[in-house]
């Protein structure tokens, strides 16, 4: 095989070779990209193997601040080269395998399932937000959110499993984080764990980065909410109590309103720091949505950056992005 299909061939594979050994991964695209003129690397191969090792570099199974801060160096390089180059056509969106009427009879499933167990799980995000306000699950969704006090999380993830729950990779390994893939439908089911802070008088959530402090990670920070169990058609599980005040911490006032480019994890009321971690969240987020080509996404996250840092060097790339969007717009139209 030549170097260019070399190259390619690894790309094809990054996915797999990141959920297999992260740290192996992230050498394999840092001696690549450390070769990018010997090797004739194109403009596109580039951005893709930087933000190969950036995610890499990011979902260590253990992270340190040394970690985080070469991620962030790889993605501000990364991003400062797109900088310079066209933004890629927009591409179509995938449409994922959820049915919103099938995830709900899941979760529901799931959900009574548990309780019979006597473990308390309830719905929470998206999921939340489109029972409380349209009486459904959204339609644009990707995945179930389902919320456990920490004491539960260990004993809820063995059930999971035991019920026929696969345990799904992804990028974020937290102590009380975890995905699982249910292989009938496809529908992942993301479980976070909370606690409360030493007062009780706030909940604690987010991603707690295992390697770190939990105020290095992405923390969340709600007033107390109260489950209650409820009887339905589909069984008796947990749900909270008054979910509006939940709902306004978690997507702002205007939660009542649609907005698909809403950005949970950086948007969030809740969000109560700006660390290194949610630093590099974001630029890959942010490098993912210019590869994408989805201008509207890239100007939403500039703006998130730019309220919660305007000194970070992201905040002052890609000035022409609104520009080039209502170009693009204009052009369609």
């Amino acid at each position: 095989m030549n170097q260019a299909g070399s190259v390619e061939a690894l790309l094809r594979q990054a996915q797999q070779l990141i959920t297999k050994d992260a740290t192996s991964a992230a050498l394999q695209f840092a001696r690549v990209l450390a070769d990018a003129e010997h090797l004739r690397l194109s403009p596109q191969q580039r951005i893709s193997l930087g933000l190969s090792l950036g995610l890499a570099q990011f979902a260590s199974p253990f992270a340190t601040i040394p970690l985080l801060n070469r991620a962030l160096g790889t993605l501000h390089d990364t991003l400062a080269f797109a900088n310079t180059l066209p933004v890629p056509d927009a591409k179509p969106a995938i449409k994922g395998a959820f049915d919103p009427d099938k995830a709900l009879m899941l979760m529901n499933r799931t959900l009574a399932g548990l309780a019979e167990r006597d473990c308390v799980a309830f719905a929470f995000g998206g999921v939340l937000l489109g029972l409380t306000r349209d009486g459904c699950l959204l339609p644009f969704d990707k995945d179930l959110d389902v919320v456990v006090p920490l004491n539960y999380f260990n004993r809820v993830c063995q059930l999971l499993t035991n019920d026929g729950w696969k345990r799904s990779w992804v990028p974020v390994q937290a102590d009380n984080f975890a995905c699982f893939l249910d292989a009938d439908t496809g529908i992942t089911l993301d479980v976070f764990a909370y606690a409360f802070d030493r007062q009780h008088i706030e909940v604690i959530g987010g991603w707690w980065p295992r390697g770190l402090d939990r105020e290095q990670g992405r923390v969340l920070r709600f007033s107390p909410f109260a489950p209650e169990l409820l009887t339905q058609s589909d069984g008796r599980f947990w749900r909270i109590k008054h979910p509006e005040s939940v709902l306004t911490e978690l997507y702002g006032a205007h939660w009542r309103v649609a907005d698909p480019l809403f950005d949970s994890t950086l948007e969030t009321p809740a969000l109560s720091n700006w660390t290194l971690y949610t630093r590099v969240w974001a630029a890959l987020k942010l490098l993912e949505a210019w590869t994408q080509g989805h201008l509207p996404r890239m100007q939403r996250i500039l703006t998130v950056i730019q309220k919660r840092d305007p000194t970070d060097p992201l905040a002052g790339m890609f000035a022409g992005v609104q520009r080039k969007a209502d170009q693009r717009n204009n052009k369609v139209s």
